[in-house]
């Protein structure tokens, strides 16, 4: 997105993202395409072909047999009955309960949309953090809202990955909006929970990991 930008020096525009480039003649229209493509490609283009796989398997990984169990095993068996329309994109549904098989779209839009359309929101202010804090509680509330991972340690990594985010969010603000006390001990204060709390989802992630390892390791001792 850098391409757009041009930095201002002696009434002559130069590329944000490489200052050889001039914000004119022929290599500067070539890079503004180049980026419009990619735009086009990987931000709108892989989002709206994984969005048209999964409808179109809709009906069979949301069964909708009347229970929890059934529909996942309904959804099991189409994907091996119908390995190229259900299990060719089971990477975008496996981990979700069948009827929140649209959720990875939704987090590959909120993804987009903090990595990607978020920097054309009044860079550099607080509105920008603003807006991405709402985005943040948002999807938080979608979350919990929706419950859509079928493993419980999952569900938890992920609540704590987003409730870290949106507090860090609101740690910028404060420091933008000058809040934050100037005093030493504050600031240390305020950057060992910022650390703190991006550390939780590590430890968290670590801790769900050797806990399934030792799940799947309980039968094979047991034989022993």
């Amino acid at each position: 997105f850098d391409n757009g930008d041009g930095d201002v020096s002696d009434n002559v525009g130069y590329l944000s993202a490489d200052l050889s480039v001039r914000c004119e003649g022929g290599a500067y229209g070539a890079l503004v395409a180049y980026a419009l493509a990619s735009a086009a490609l990987y931000c709108a283009g892989i989002p709206a072909l994984f969005a048209c796989l999964l409808w179109r398997a809709r009906d069979l990984i949301e069964p909708r047999t009347g229970g929890a169990i059934g529909d996942r095993l309904a959804r099991e068996r189409a994907a091996e009955e119908e390995p190229m329309r259900v299990g060719g994109v089971a990477f975008l549904y496996a981990d979700y309960k069948p009827s929140a098989w649209w959720y990875e779209l939704f987090v590959m839009g909120r993804k987009l949309f903090m990595s990607g359309v978020l920097v054309f929101v009044y860079e550099g202010t607080a509105t920008q953090i603003v807006v991405a804090e709402l985005v943040a509680l948002g999807s938080l509330a979608v979350l919990y809202e929706v419950d859509p991972y079928l493993n419980p340690s999952d569900a938890t990594l992920a609540k704590f990955a987003q409730w870290s985010e949106a507090f860090v969010l609101f740690g910028a603000l404060l420091v933008k909006m000058k809040y934050l006390m100037s005093a030493s001990s504050d600031e240390a204060l305020f950057s060992f929970v910022v650390v703190a709390a991006l550390l939780v989802p590590v430890a968290l992630a670590v801790g769900a990991a050797v806990r399934d390892v030792r799940v799947a390791l309980k039968p094979i001792v047991a034989n022993k």
